[in-house]
């Protein structure tokens, strides 16, 4: 990879380094992902271009499943409620690179700040959580900003087929 600036090498770095991490402590399976994120209110490109830090869950909203920095397996999500509107009126969504680990598969839970200790090994905690097709991580290290989409929204009207515009044609004794 080529980066052009300081921030966005520092960033990759930093991931590089939680890859390396997240490599041995799940024995060599860092299961990396690639998930949609939204960002609602932050404009992602900040993000993107390395004008921040990455992903940084010191930004992160409370959620079903605490504080941390989600992520969704389906686009639909995120845009539903996480898209970012830029001043041209585009929609916008990250595709984020992300090491879940060995994931816990939890139900709600506001008060998680991390994921849960392993109870299959002594002293070690699950690397992620999973609620249905949402992934959490409460490391910024376990996720980079790989892409940045831009859209536009429609609305899709299907119109009815000439078949159904007509009257039914079965007999009214049928």
């Amino acid at each position: 990879f080529f980066f052009n600036d300081t921030a966005t090498t520092e960033i990759y770095t930093e991931q590089i380094v939680g890859s390396v991490r997240c490599v041995q402590e799940t024995d060599g399976n860092p299961n990396e992902m690639l998930f949609y994120h939204g960002t609602r209110n932050t404009d992602p490109k900040i993000i993107y271009e390395g004008k921040e830090h990455g992903l940084d869950m010191r930004l992160s909203n409370q959620g079903n499943w605490g504080r941390g920095i989600y992520f969704a397996v389906d686009a639909s999500y995120s845009n539903q409620g996480y898209k970012y509107k830029n001043a041209n009126g585009d929609y916008q969504l990250l595709i984020a690179k992300v090491l879940i680990g060995h994931t816990y598969n939890s139900p709600i839970n506001k008060n998680l700040t991390r994921p849960p200790a392993n109870p299959n090994q002594p002293n070690e905690f699950y690397d992620s959580v999973c609620g249905g097709n949402i992934y959490i991580v409460y490391d910024n290290y376990q996720a980079y900003p790989a892409y940045l989409i831009t859209y536009k929204c429609c609305l899709l009207y299907t119109s009815p087929s000439p078949r159904d515009r007509q009257k039914s044609r079965m007999p009214s004794s049928a």
